[in-house]
Protein backbone atom coordinates (compact mmCIF):
# COMPACT_ATOMS: atom_id res chain seq x y z
CA UNK A 1 0.00 0.00 0.00
CA UNK A 2 2.87 2.38 0.86
CA UNK A 3 4.54 1.66 -2.48
CA UNK A 4 1.35 2.43 -4.37
CA UNK A 5 1.01 5.74 -2.53
CA UNK A 6 4.64 6.80 -3.02
CA UNK A 7 4.41 5.93 -6.68
CA UNK A 8 1.89 8.77 -7.04
CA UNK A 9 4.26 11.27 -5.40
CA UNK A 10 6.78 13.38 -7.18
CA UNK A 11 10.49 12.76 -6.79
CA UNK A 12 10.83 15.72 -4.44
CA UNK A 13 7.88 14.57 -2.34
CA UNK A 14 9.40 11.12 -2.04
CA UNK A 15 12.66 12.67 -0.86
CA UNK A 16 10.78 14.70 1.77
CA UNK A 17 8.98 11.56 2.89
CA UNK A 18 12.31 9.75 3.26
CA UNK A 19 13.71 12.66 5.26
CA UNK A 20 10.66 12.63 7.53
CA UNK A 21 11.03 8.89 8.06
CA UNK A 22 14.71 9.38 8.91
CA UNK A 23 13.89 12.19 11.36
CA UNK A 24 11.17 10.07 12.98
CA UNK A 25 13.58 7.16 13.41
CA UNK A 26 16.23 9.49 14.85
CA UNK A 27 13.74 11.00 17.32
CA UNK A 28 12.57 7.57 18.43
CA UNK A 29 16.17 6.43 18.89
CA UNK A 30 16.96 9.58 20.90
CA UNK A 31 13.87 9.12 23.06
CA UNK A 32 14.76 5.48 23.68
CA UNK A 33 18.29 6.49 24.67
CA UNK A 34 16.97 9.18 27.02
CA UNK A 35 14.53 6.72 28.59
CA UNK A 36 17.40 4.30 29.21
CA UNK A 37 19.56 7.05 30.72
CA UNK A 38 16.73 8.22 32.95
CA UNK A 39 16.03 4.64 34.03
CA UNK A 40 19.59 4.08 35.18
CA UNK A 41 19.70 7.57 36.68
CA UNK A 42 16.67 6.67 38.81
CA UNK A 43 18.13 3.31 39.87
CA UNK A 44 21.49 4.94 40.63
CA UNK A 45 19.84 7.71 42.65
CA UNK A 46 17.86 5.13 44.63
CA UNK A 47 21.10 3.30 45.42
CA UNK A 48 22.77 6.52 46.59
CA UNK A 49 19.83 7.62 48.69
CA UNK A 50 19.41 10.74 46.54
CA UNK A 51 15.81 11.47 47.49
CA UNK A 52 15.61 14.71 45.53
CA UNK A 53 16.60 13.09 42.23
CA UNK A 54 14.34 10.10 42.86
CA UNK A 55 11.41 12.40 43.58
CA UNK A 56 12.05 14.56 40.50
CA UNK A 57 12.35 11.59 38.15
CA UNK A 58 9.19 10.01 39.52
CA UNK A 59 7.36 13.30 38.96
CA UNK A 60 8.53 13.23 35.34
CA UNK A 61 6.57 10.02 34.89
CA UNK A 62 9.21 7.34 35.37
CA UNK A 63 7.90 4.13 36.88
CA UNK A 64 8.97 3.15 40.38
CA UNK A 65 9.18 -0.42 39.05
CA UNK A 66 11.88 0.21 36.46
CA UNK A 67 14.54 -2.48 36.66
CA UNK A 68 18.07 -3.14 35.43
CA UNK A 69 19.37 -6.10 33.41
CA UNK A 70 19.12 -8.35 36.49
CA UNK A 71 15.48 -7.29 37.01
CA UNK A 72 16.52 -5.44 40.16
CA UNK A 73 14.11 -2.58 40.74
CA UNK A 74 14.80 0.75 42.38
CA UNK A 75 13.31 -0.67 45.57
CA UNK A 76 15.73 -3.61 45.46
CA UNK A 77 18.65 -1.20 45.36
CA UNK A 78 17.31 1.30 47.89
CA UNK A 79 16.29 -1.39 50.40
CA UNK A 80 19.59 -3.26 50.13
CA UNK A 81 21.57 -0.08 50.66
CA UNK A 82 19.34 0.92 53.55
CA UNK A 83 18.14 4.24 52.23
CA UNK A 84 15.05 4.71 54.29
CA UNK A 85 16.37 8.17 55.06
CA UNK A 86 18.66 10.40 53.06
CA UNK A 87 22.43 10.46 53.79
CA UNK A 88 22.11 13.91 55.36
CA UNK A 89 19.26 12.76 57.59
CA UNK A 90 21.21 9.66 58.57
CA UNK A 91 24.19 11.83 59.52
CA UNK A 92 21.91 14.07 61.60
CA UNK A 93 20.49 11.03 63.39
CA UNK A 94 23.99 9.82 64.22
CA UNK A 95 25.04 13.19 65.59
CA UNK A 96 21.83 13.72 67.54
CA UNK A 97 21.62 10.16 68.84
CA UNK A 98 23.25 11.07 72.13
CA UNK A 99 21.55 14.47 72.35
CA UNK A 100 17.89 14.50 71.33
CA UNK A 101 15.55 12.32 69.31
CA UNK A 102 14.95 14.01 65.93
CA UNK A 103 11.33 15.02 65.39
CA UNK A 104 11.46 14.84 61.62
CA UNK A 105 13.61 12.99 59.11
CA UNK A 106 14.03 13.64 55.42
CA UNK A 107 11.73 11.69 53.14
CA UNK A 108 12.97 8.22 52.35
CA UNK A 109 13.86 6.82 48.97
CA UNK A 110 12.06 3.64 49.88
CA UNK A 111 9.02 5.60 50.99
CA UNK A 112 9.06 7.64 47.77
CA UNK A 113 9.18 4.52 45.66
CA UNK A 114 6.48 2.66 47.59
CA UNK A 115 4.14 5.64 47.44
CA UNK A 116 4.80 5.86 43.72
CA UNK A 117 3.59 2.29 43.27
CA UNK A 118 6.84 0.37 43.67
CA UNK A 119 6.28 -3.38 44.05
CA UNK A 120 7.53 -4.35 47.51
CA UNK A 121 7.58 -8.01 46.48
CA UNK A 122 9.40 -7.66 43.14
CA UNK A 123 11.80 -10.54 42.45
CA UNK A 124 15.06 -10.28 40.50
CA UNK A 125 16.75 -12.93 38.35
CA UNK A 126 18.54 -14.31 41.43
CA UNK A 127 15.24 -15.04 43.17
CA UNK A 128 15.74 -12.34 45.81
CA UNK A 129 13.07 -9.80 46.62
CA UNK A 130 13.14 -6.32 48.11
CA UNK A 131 12.77 -7.44 51.74
CA UNK A 132 15.56 -10.02 51.38
CA UNK A 133 18.17 -7.33 50.69
CA UNK A 134 17.09 -5.17 53.61
CA UNK A 135 17.21 -8.15 55.99
CA UNK A 136 20.55 -9.44 54.72
CA UNK A 137 22.28 -6.10 55.21
CA UNK A 138 20.69 -5.37 58.58
CA UNK A 139 18.59 -2.32 57.70
CA UNK A 140 15.98 -2.86 60.40
CA UNK A 141 14.19 0.44 59.81
CA UNK A 142 13.71 -0.43 56.13
CA UNK A 143 12.61 -3.97 57.04
CA UNK A 144 9.96 -2.62 59.41
CA UNK A 145 8.71 -0.15 56.81
CA UNK A 146 8.50 -2.81 54.09
CA UNK A 147 6.70 -5.29 56.36
CA UNK A 148 4.04 -2.72 57.19
CA UNK A 149 3.51 -2.20 53.47
CA UNK A 150 2.94 -5.85 52.59
CA UNK A 151 6.45 -7.13 51.89
CA UNK A 152 7.07 -10.80 52.59
CA UNK A 153 9.85 -13.37 52.39
CA UNK A 154 7.49 -16.08 51.18
CA UNK A 155 8.63 -17.59 47.92
CA UNK A 156 12.10 -16.02 48.21
CA UNK A 157 14.22 -19.13 47.64
CA UNK A 158 17.65 -17.76 48.72
CA UNK A 159 16.33 -17.16 52.25
CA UNK A 160 16.84 -20.74 53.43
CA UNK A 161 20.36 -20.82 51.96
CA UNK A 162 21.31 -17.65 53.82
CA UNK A 163 19.74 -18.96 57.03
CA UNK A 164 21.84 -22.11 56.73
CA UNK A 165 24.96 -20.09 55.92
CA UNK A 166 24.43 -17.90 58.97
CA UNK A 167 24.23 -20.99 61.18
CA UNK A 168 27.36 -22.57 59.73
CA UNK A 169 29.32 -19.29 59.92
CA UNK A 170 28.06 -18.51 63.42
CA UNK A 171 26.58 -15.17 62.33
CA UNK A 172 23.30 -15.73 64.13
CA UNK A 173 22.33 -12.06 63.88
CA UNK A 174 21.42 -12.76 60.25
CA UNK A 175 19.36 -15.80 61.25
CA UNK A 176 17.57 -13.77 63.92
CA UNK A 177 16.76 -10.98 61.45
CA UNK A 178 15.29 -13.41 58.94
CA UNK A 179 13.14 -15.05 61.62
CA UNK A 180 11.95 -11.66 62.94
CA UNK A 181 11.03 -10.72 59.39
CA UNK A 182 8.75 -13.69 58.90
CA UNK A 183 11.03 -16.35 57.43
CA UNK A 184 9.58 -19.85 57.81
CA UNK A 185 11.72 -21.79 60.34
CA UNK A 186 10.50 -25.04 58.77
CA UNK A 187 11.43 -24.21 55.20
CA UNK A 188 13.39 -26.99 53.50
CA UNK A 189 16.20 -27.08 50.98
CA UNK A 190 18.65 -29.83 49.96
CA UNK A 191 17.44 -33.31 50.96
CA UNK A 192 14.39 -31.66 52.61
CA UNK A 193 16.58 -30.55 55.51
CA UNK A 194 15.44 -27.61 57.62
CA UNK A 195 17.53 -24.92 59.32
CA UNK A 196 16.97 -26.85 62.56
CA UNK A 197 18.68 -29.90 61.03
CA UNK A 198 21.64 -27.70 60.13
CA UNK A 199 21.79 -26.09 63.57
CA UNK A 200 21.67 -29.49 65.31
CA UNK A 201 24.31 -30.98 63.04
CA UNK A 202 26.55 -27.96 63.60
CA UNK A 203 26.09 -28.21 67.36
CA UNK A 204 24.81 -24.63 67.55
CA UNK A 205 22.61 -24.58 70.62
CA UNK A 206 21.98 -20.85 70.23
CA UNK A 207 20.68 -21.36 66.69
CA UNK A 208 18.51 -24.28 67.84
CA UNK A 209 16.94 -22.07 70.51
CA UNK A 210 16.31 -19.24 68.03
CA UNK A 211 14.60 -21.61 65.61
CA UNK A 212 12.46 -23.29 68.26
CA UNK A 213 11.36 -19.90 69.57
CA UNK A 214 10.24 -19.08 66.01
CA UNK A 215 8.19 -22.28 65.75
CA UNK A 216 10.58 -24.86 64.28
CA UNK A 217 9.16 -28.40 64.23
CA UNK A 218 11.41 -30.81 66.15
CA UNK A 219 9.71 -33.81 64.55
CA UNK A 220 10.24 -32.75 60.95
CA UNK A 221 12.32 -35.30 59.05
CA UNK A 222 14.65 -35.05 56.06
CA UNK A 223 14.64 -37.36 53.04
CA UNK A 224 16.29 -40.10 55.10
CA UNK A 225 13.72 -39.85 57.89
CA UNK A 226 16.11 -38.14 60.30
CA UNK A 227 15.03 -35.47 62.77
CA UNK A 228 17.23 -32.65 64.04
CA UNK A 229 17.84 -34.70 67.20
CA UNK A 230 19.11 -37.56 65.05
CA UNK A 231 21.56 -35.17 63.40
CA UNK A 232 22.71 -33.88 66.77
CA UNK A 233 23.39 -37.44 67.89
CA UNK A 234 25.22 -38.23 64.66
CA UNK A 235 27.52 -35.24 65.19
CA UNK A 236 27.80 -35.93 68.94
CA UNK A 237 26.60 -32.45 69.84
CA UNK A 238 25.91 -33.20 73.49
CA UNK A 239 24.53 -29.80 74.57
CA UNK A 240 22.06 -29.87 71.68
CA UNK A 241 21.12 -33.48 72.42
CA UNK A 242 20.44 -32.70 76.07
CA UNK A 243 18.36 -29.69 75.09
CA UNK A 244 16.32 -31.37 72.36
CA UNK A 245 15.63 -34.78 73.90
CA UNK A 246 13.09 -33.67 76.55
CA UNK A 247 11.40 -31.36 74.02
CA UNK A 248 11.10 -34.15 71.44
CA UNK A 249 9.77 -36.54 74.12
CA UNK A 250 7.18 -33.98 75.25
CA UNK A 251 6.03 -33.26 71.70
CA UNK A 252 5.73 -36.95 70.88
CA UNK A 253 3.84 -37.60 74.10
CA UNK A 254 1.42 -34.77 73.35
CA UNK A 255 0.93 -36.07 69.81
CA UNK A 256 0.19 -39.56 71.18
CA UNK A 257 -2.39 -38.20 73.60
CA UNK A 258 -4.15 -36.41 70.76
CA UNK A 259 -4.04 -39.57 68.66
CA UNK A 260 -5.56 -41.88 71.27
CA UNK A 261 -8.25 -39.39 72.27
Amino acid sequence: MLLSHTALLSSEQNKQLERLSFIKAAVEAFREKQDTLHKFELISAAGKGDNETVSNLLKQGLSANLCDYDKRTCLHVAAQDGHLVSPSARACCFLLHHLIRPLHLAKACVEHLVKAGGDVNAVDVFGTNVLFGAVMFGHDDVVEFLLTHGATLKGCEPVVIEMANSIVSGDLAVLARFLRSGADPNVTFFDTRTPLHVAAAEGSLAAVKLLLAAGADVLKVDRWGHTALDDAKASRSQPVIEFLEPIVDAVRAAAWVLYVT
